[in-house]
């Protein structure tokens, strides 16, 4: 089978020879004093690659801008406030809090803790779907069937570009890859 064409989770169970099931991981987190008294969402946009960026030049302003209309802190869970190469780095909206430089442990809190979590195809929503928090996934990157199925919301635009994940081989080393 075309790893490509399923579920990451069915390539695991594929390769062990079992019967594809989707399972949620369970992950103990030691509780820290890291609550906040607000109601508040988690947010993770950074990536190892541009491809699996929102490269909506405004979209994450307008979402934290949203949120926070809507009475939501957001809180940036990201390892960095920006990453990238030259000419191409991405930078963490303004009116965020800050966690960046928290330990996973402690960024695995707030997710726990949050109302939801806003992320983009990458290790922070899986961690939040497997800690139970419903997952607002906004990646064009893969398509919506290789990641988790339960408790999220997909954004996903169906256009010829979408889902280059799935259809061409990712060449890991070349940060601006595009199969075009």
């Amino acid at each position: 089978i075309d790893f490509l064409s399923i579920p990451l989770q069915k390539t695991a169970s594929d390769i062990l020879g079992l019967p594809f099931q989707e399972v949620k991981p369970q992950i103990n987190v030691k509780p820290v004093d890291n609550k906040l008294n607000t109601k508040y969402v988690t947010l993770s946009m950074q990536s190892t690659c541009q491809a699996k960026y929102w490269n909506h030049p405004t979209g994450w302003q307008e979402v934290v801008d949203f949120l926070n209309d809507q009475g939501y802190k957001v809180v940036l869970i990201d390892k960095h406030t920006s990453f990238g190469i030259e000419n191409f780095m991405n930078y963490t909206p303004k009116n965020v809090i800050d966690k960046s430089s928290c330990s996973l442990n402690e960024a695995f809190n707030y997710i726990k803790n949050a109302k939801f979590h806003i992320g983009i195809s990458s290790g922070l929503s899986w961690i939040s779907w497997a800690l139970n928090t419903p997952v607002l996934m906004v990646s064009s990157f893969s398509q919506p069937h290789c990641e988790f199925q339960s408790d999220c919301i997909r954004i996903y635009n169906d256009n010829p570009t979408s889902g280059y994940f799935n259809t061409h081989k990712l060449d890991s080393s070349n940060w601006n890859w595009s199969p075009h």
